[in-house]
């Protein structure tokens, strides 16, 4: 009987383990790191995680908690209509080089293309851009162009 018991806990330990093994870990969240903090955060959204990438977004850090919560909804209901498949950080550029002092970053995306009304080329879609990042109180945060502002 005893064996049975702790056969019983040794499996239940193991299962417990090869699944922590599995799961990707939890980012802590932006870093003073730009390089360890654009891979994170690209990472995330690659995994499907936008709740944990949105941690990593400049509007992130507005001061008006409704606000803050509002854009935090919309983000994630935006974030999958672009599958990220691979992305590659190319170079960072010069701190506060970007407007409004951000520092640009070259990153290279591959994803699927949109759903378009008409037909799109084979294979998948690659991006090069300069992406913005913004360091606020020691830790950088992703800035995201919109139409008339930085966000």
């Amino acid at each position: 009987m005893a064996g049975r018991v702790i056969s019983s806990i040794l499996s239940v330990a193991c299962l417990l383990f090869f699944v922590s093994c599995s799961v990707p870990a939890v980012r802590k969240g932006p870093s003073d790191d730009l390089q360890k903090t654009v891979n994170e955060f690209y990472e995330l959204r690659k995994l499907g995680r936008f709740d944990e990438a949105w941690r990593y977004e400049r509007m992130a850090t507005d001061g008006d908690e409704n606000m803050r919560e509002k854009n935090r909804k919309i983000y994630i209901s935006r974030s999958g209509a672009m599958s990220l498949k691979d992305f590659e950080l190319i170079g960072i550029g010069e701190e506060n080089s970007g407007s409004e002092g951000t520092t640009p970053v070259r990153i290279k995306l591959v994803t699927d293309w949109p759903v378009m009304p008409f037909p799109v080329p084979e294979g998948d879609r690659v991006l090069i851009m300069n992406d913005l990042w913004e360091k606020i109180k020691g830790r950088w945060y992703h800035v995201v162009r919109g139409m008339t502002k930085l966000w």
